[in-house]
């Protein structure tokens, strides 16, 4: 049986995609037996797991190690600005709150932004070096490379992917069941439960201000001095996510 691994840069739809994999492979496996599985994030440990007083790393999805050759690679892209404008959305909403004016906190200013765009894209620039370096020595016919835009709002588009990849059939009454329980409108009324990003549900690991609206929203925000500063450092990022379908 192969594995499935995902890996991605971070406010890429890592976690939509995350809980939509383990629900076809591991848990809602209404088409009969597939012959993969899809190793979850947090896959019998936890933040606290300790071992004879040591932590245990954790297996998640943002530990970049080496991947074995077999396993299934899926990887999402989104374009690094919006995943910028997502990454200083979600640090934002850690902040206290004034209480004179809680509603502030759901979206950060164009100063805030600013003052963190550029270190924003350093770790995302970096992120990306990584992702590539893993693209590039892993095998093409295990690796399905997924662009955000694309499936994001579009969960049947999504499944046609992973049927024509993985050469399965994924049921209109799994779809169907799929996308009224991984909608936005329902994470985001989950989401309601946990305070800010810092808190998180252990199972699914949605986080409070998890989801915003997820629509590509860079070009109605960002500054011509916001885009000086990043577009540099971002540009190979881009050229890769420009040549995704």
């Amino acid at each position: 049986m192969e594995t499935i691994i995902l890996k991605g840069v971070m406010r890429s739809g890592n976690v939509f995609l995350r809980l939509i994999l383990n629900a076809i492979f591991n848990e809602n496996n209404i088409e009969g037996v597939y012959p993969y599985n899809y190793r979850f994030f947090r896959d019998n440990i936890s933040l606290n797991t300790t071992e004879g007083g040591k932590s245990i790393k954790d297996p998640g999805l943002h530990d970049y190690e080496d991947i074995v050759n077999n396993n299934i690679l899926i990887i999402p892209w989104r374009d690094p600005r919006d995943s910028i404008i997502s990454f200083i959305r979600t640090e934002y909403s850690k902040l206290p709150l004034d209480p004179m004016f809680p509603w502030k906190n759901k979206f950060p200013t164009l100063e805030y932004i600013l003052e963190n765009c550029e270190r924003t894209a350093k770790e995302q620039i970096n992120m990306f070096k990584i992702m590539m370096s893993i693209v590039n020595k892993h095998p093409k016919n295990h690796t399905l490379e997924l662009k955000y835009e694309t499936y994001h709002n579009d969960f049947d588009f999504l499944f046609n992917k992973l049927e024509e990849f993985f050469k399965i059939r994924i049921s209109l009454e799994t779809r169907e069941y799929l996308k009224k329980e991984y909608s936005k409108k329902t994470i985001i009324n989950f989401q309601k439960s946990m305070s800010n990003f810092n808190t998180f549900h252990d199972t699914s690991h949605v986080h409070g201000e998890h989801v915003w609206k997820g629509d590509n929203k860079w070009e109605e925000i960002l500054t011509p001095e916001i885009l000086d500063i990043i577009n540099p450092i971002l540009d190979p990022y881009i050229k890769k996510w420009e040549t995704l379908k």
